[in-house]
């Protein structure tokens, strides 16, 4: 049987990938077993991570003098961390998630004809760059948990407990909660696909509403198409109260993994010690494009609704006509944007851009900084 894209299977598969994380809200009106039901898998699954940040986060403290094992085991704690963080966020919004998710999902369920093929045209295009991602955090989680097989190391981290944990049946549940938690960590990947699901459909809407304003023939059609903007538009706005603050937990954890993860991939360092560092970095670094592709979609998908009523024949339109459609340009010259005060002036590609710019130029400077005390060294 072939394998059909489209925004039902897309829904399914996120929902799917964030279900050990509790981050997809049931739906609206759901009875109050399945609400309780919820928030109890959401807390285990919360303090499953947690509490691995916290013996993490001990071995960092103990290995403090040690700077090749002070910043490892704060990569890794970072990583731990990324998840209590994005699970909280999505615990505090889900009120918000429930109304949007539940919208989106309606619309879905009743789209025909035109509406359904620009949203099946959508998920072929962002459905292989999210599934792949996915398999890849995955496959990079699975190949830390079975790190013991070929590592001289016991568990899949090197995190430390105050109490012996080399007996049995201690040992067997620290390994299996390290196991669990890892891959907590291959599914965080999800949840921003989640956030930009939402903001993929955003973007669809917006096409759609760009198509009926090309075809527009009278007063009443140009009114609910602004009453279908005006919707849209608050959608966009309860949407980005929910997406700013996962933009910018991606945005810190992704620094603080390039600044100390970028000693041990600069540094003189075995090559498999650079090539987890590595991946641990591209991958925090791809985690923010997922939220930067979409965002700098619907900038554009915002403009191009100004742009199609700008190129409209306004001579044969009366006056009222033409006044609305002022109304809808000078709205689309200020699109809803994904912003956060002192880190972010703009979520797009351009920002993105001058990301990765500024981690080339981190790590540039890095490494003259390294070379220089290693010729400082062998001069003593």
């Amino acid at each position: 049987m072939k394998f059909k894209a489209t925004p039902e299977a897309a829904i399914t598969y996120i929902k799917f990938s964030v279900i050990i994380l509790f981050t997809w809200p049931p739906r609206l009106g759901a009875s109050k077993r399945t609400q309780f039901l919820f928030e109890v898998g959401w807390f285990i699954s919360w303090l499953i991570s947690i509490l691995l940040v916290i013996p993490l986060g001990y071995a960092a403290y103990d290995q403090r003098k040690n700077t090749l094992n002070f910043t490892k085991s704060v990569c890794l704690a970072i990583s731990c961390a990324q998840v209590v963080a994005k699970m909280l966020i999505a615990m505090c919004q889900r009120n918000r998630f429930q109304i949007l998710i539940n919208e989106m999902e309606n619309f879905v369920k009743n789209s025909k004809n035109n509406d359904r093929k620009i949203l099946v045209n959508y998920v072929k295009r962002v459905s292989v760059p999210m599934i792949v991602f996915n398999f890849l955090s995955i496959s990079a989680c699975v190949g830390v948990i079975c790190g013991p097989l070929v590592l001289d190391q016991p568990f899949p981290t090197e995190a430390k407990y105050p109490f012996s944990v080399d007996k049995h049946p201690v040992f067997d549940l620290i390994f299996l909660h390290q196991a669990i938690a890892g891959f907590q960590c291959g599914s965080i990947g999800a949840i921003d696909c989640q956030v930009a699901l939402l903001l993929w459909y955003m973007v669809a809407r917006l096409d759609m509403l760009t198509f009926q304003l090309k075809n527009i023939n009278k007063l009443s059609d140009l009114k609910n198409c602004v009453r279908t903007h005006q919707y849209l538009l608050w959608y966009i706005k309860e949407l980005v109260q929910c997406a700013r603050y996962f933009v910018l937990t991606s945005i810190i954890m992704t620094t603080l993994s390039i600044i100390f993860g970028g000693i041990h991939i600069i540094g003189e360092q075995p090559l498999t010690v650079k090539l987890q560092f590595i991946i641990i970095d591209c991958g925090f670094s791809y985690l923010l494009y997922h939220s930067a592709w979409p965002a700098e979609n619907l900038i554009r998908a915002s403009e191009r609704i100004g742009s199609i009523l700008y190129e409209i024949n306004w001579t044969k339109n009366s006056q009222e006509f033409n006044k609305i459609m002022m109304i809808i340009i000078q709205r689309s010259q200020k699109p809803t944007t994904i912003t956060i005060a002192g880190f972010v002036p703009r979520l797009s590609l351009s920002y993105y851009a001058t990301f990765l710019s500024k981690t080339f130029s981190f790590f540039t400077t890095l490494r003259i900084i390294l070379t220089k005390m290693e010729a400082q060294d062998d001069h003593q």
